[in-house]
């Protein structure tokens, strides 16, 4: 799970850090 919890943190990251290449 530490793969998936990577992953959503790192989606969650860059969509506040790239919130206008929010498709």
């Amino acid at each position: 799970m530490s793969a998936l919890s990577c992953r959503m943190r790192s989606d969650a990251l860059r969509a506040s850090i790239s919130p206008t290449e929010q498709h």
